[in-house]
């Protein structure tokens, strides 16, 4: 595999994935919103003494959208897009040191990751626990294989 950016784009792509993660989180913030008020509604229902498995009831504490449905789908594409970015800088940029041993352990990475990315999607598939976009193998490819990577660096390459 070959390196085409310098060893100091790996720290500013690590920032990206880091800013793909907050827009993420922030694009959730109607959901950890929903989950609080339906968390603390039930648990009230509990200490009451309503039984809420039997029937439905309306809340009594609602909560209000922060972020339109519009925008939220919006920031999560732009969260794939930035964290995606990010991850291809990390893995595209040299090491300090870069010799064959290093290629190998990137070629074994990169073998190791697409193994186990389309295992877990065929299982998901199977199962039909959750539909997968392409983008989204991507990006656990791309995770997978960081990790994979950095586990290999501190196996072989550390005294």
């Amino acid at each position: 595999m070959k390196t085409y950016l310098p060893y100091h784009f790996k720290k500013i792509g690590i920032i990206i994935v880091l800013l793909g993660i907050i827009l993420s989180l922030v694009a959730g913030v109607n959901d950890m919103e929903k989950g609080f008020v339906e968390g603390y509604v039930g648990r009230e229902n509990l200490r009451k003494g309503i039984d809420t498995s039997s029937h439905t009831r309306e809340p009594t504490l609602t909560y209000k959208q922060i972020l339109s449905p519009k925008l939220v789908n919006t920031l999560n594409w732009i969260s794939m897009v930035v964290s995606f970015s990010g991850f291809l800088m990390c893995i595209f940029s040299s090491e300090k040191i870069e010799d064959e041993f290093v290629q190998k352990l990137r070629y074994q990475s990169l073998e190791k990751s697409l193994i186990i990315t389309w295992f877990v999607a065929l299982v998901f598939f199977i199962f039909k626990q959750v539909e997968f976009e392409a983008f989204y193998i991507l990006q656990i490819q791309l995770i997978a294989y960081v990790i994979i990577f950095h586990r290999y660096k501190l196996k072989y390459l550390t005294n």
